[in-house]
């Protein structure tokens, strides 16, 4: 099956690719430093669902997300569990790290929807959801480059 629609930003960070990934999978380190997922209860693991209480623009949302995906040091993704499920339609989001040869990384998010009412979470909630990727990518940014050359990785 296609995406209805798809989001994506890539972004550039000066920090080592493990740097990203040990807090982009540290669910419940998200408080610390994550300004659109603000809080995030679950293990990383396969088939887990995390609980998630996400800014969607004025409201606060509780979700689950059902992890589907994982490469470790690269790549996970995770299926709404609840987020869009009256509609009919489901969102699987991956996210990736990319590492660079000299030591930089790049983070890629990409939110994909499918389903018979995705054309409904496109017109109400693309626009949010772009601000948050973008938020939590800005986040994550400063994170990691503020930790020490070398830390974790």
């Amino acid at each position: 099956m296609r995406p209805t629609f798809t989001l994506r930003r890539s972004t550039a960070v000066s920090a080592n690719s493990k740097v990203l990934w040990r807090l982009l999978t540290d669910f419940h380190g998200y408080e610390a430093w994550n300004e659109w997922i603000v809080k995030a209860d679950g293990r990383f693991m396969m088939n887990e669902v995390i609980k998630l209480r996400v800014v969607l623009g004025r409201e606060t949302w509780n979700v689950r997300q059902k992890i589907v995906a994982i490469e470790p040091g690269r790549r996970f993704a995770w299926r709404s569990w609840s987020w869009y499920r009256w509609l009919f339609t489901y969102g699987v989001r991956t996210m990736e790290v990319e590492p660079l040869p000299d030591g930089t990384s790049v983070f890629h998010d990409t939110e994909e929807i499918y389903g018979f009412l995705g054309w409904l979470v496109r017109w109400r909630y693309s626009a949010p959801i772009a601000h948050g990727m973008k938020v939590l990518a800005g986040a994550l940014k400063r994170t990691a480059e503020a930790e020490p050359r070398g830390a974790h990785g």
